[in-house]
């Protein structure tokens, strides 16, 4: 009788610090997806903006510079429609059971490690291609310094999307420490072999 309420006293502590990660990883996430949402929004409205307007703060307005502009803002919009689409990080509800609430908690925890897994090496690749491929289009229809020029700049700010990326449950799958009830740390090993 006492292990059982040891082991349930041990499921409530693991599911509250479990519950807890998941809570803080989805509000960062959201935090993430609608931040880089509104900046990607504004590089895209500005950029078309200076297109329409005919306006250069660097110097002379011309045929190079406003596809650069529209180039950026078509990049800018395909980022900020993959920030939209991305998934959010969802908390399960509470389960009346701590030892299921437990077991829940942690499948959602490597589902949600999985995804943002998924998420930064797909966002890496759509990052390369877009930037590789507007910079050629760019390229032969202006110059090929335009092109590099516009990889050169739109590249990187796609590495600093994704390395902003929250990615604490991802970092988490191989070992998760699990608090007991009576203080300490147990070590759990989370994955297949």
């Amino acid at each position: 009788m006492l292990a059982a309420r040891s082991a349930h006293a041990d499921c409530a502590v693991e599911a509250a610090s479990l519950r807890q990660q998941l809570h803080d990883e989805s509000v960062r996430m959201d935090r993430w997806r609608y931040g880089w949402t509104a900046a990607y929004g504004v590089i895209a409205v500005g950029q078309l903006a200076l297109a329409v307007t005919k306006t250069n703060v660097f110097g002379a307005f011309d045929r190079e510079y406003r596809d650069k502009d529209y180039l950026g803002a078509s990049q800018a919009t395909l980022g900020a429609l993959a920030m939209l689409l991305s998934p959010s990080v969802d908390v399960p509800a509470a389960v009346a059971d701590t030892c299921a609430d437990a077991t829940g908690l942690r499948a959602a925890r490597v589902e949600t490690g999985k995804t943002e897994r998924t998420l930064f090496y797909a966002g890496h690749l759509g990052n390369f291609v877009v930037n590789l491929g507007g910079s050629l289009l760019l390229a032969r229809a202006t110059s090929w310094q335009a092109g590099a020029l516009a990889f050169v700049i739109g590249y990187p700010i796609g590495l600093l999307n994704k390395y902003t990326m929250p990615r604490a449950s991802w970092h988490s799958l191989g070992v998760v420490p699990v608090p007991l009830a009576e203080g300490g740390v147990a070590i759990r090993l989370v994955g297949s072999f």
